[in-house]
């Protein structure tokens, strides 16, 4: 399940994937 980051996705569960992309 990767979204837009295939870099940095490492179970996310503090903040949404929108800050790292």
């Amino acid at each position: 399940r990767v979204r837009r980051q295939g870099r940095g996705h490492r179970r996310p569960g503090r903040l949404p994937p929108a800050g790292e992309v």
